[in-house]
């Protein structure tokens, strides 16, 4: 499974749920993104993926369980992969359970990959407070 990456830093979060592969084993904290369907989610893996969210709790690979709880609301620590600008939005790196603060013009592309924004300013490789926007 992966390294849990995203910490919860304040109570104002709202979560949904999404159906995963019930063979995936998950950590909390994963940053989740748009599978087969908008309300399928697997773990981020890659650039340009869609973000859906949070993982609330561990999933065990092959428990039975299908649906799992998303935060798509609150603010939480996140590892960037780059520096973020207070006030900057950041959208999923290229590196798994990542994000970066986006660049260039916000095409309507661009705006489906926001994951939500810095709420600091910070140097790339630590932590950031981000307020996630998916809801």
């Amino acid at each position: 499974m992966a390294t849990t990456v995203a910490e919860i830093a304040a109570r104002d979060t709202h979560v949904r749920f999404v159906t995963v592969d019930d063979g995936t084993g998950l950590n909390k904290g994963t940053l989740m993104v748009m599978g087969s369907s908008p309300d399928t989610a697997v773990a981020h893996s890659a650039l340009d993926e869609l973000p859906l969210g949070i993982l609330v709790e561990d999933k065990v690979a092959s428990d039975g369980q299908t649906r799992v709880g998303i935060w798509v609301r609150g603010d939480f620590e996140i590892l960037a992969e780059g520096s973020t600008t207070l006030g900057s939005m950041v959208v999923l790196a290229a590196t798994a359970n990542n994000v970066k603060s986006s660049s260039g013009t916000l095409s309507e592309l661009a705006l489906a990959r926001i994951v939500g924004r810095a709420l600091d300013t910070g140097s790339g490789g630590t932590y950031h407070t981000i307020r996630l926007m998916l809801a």
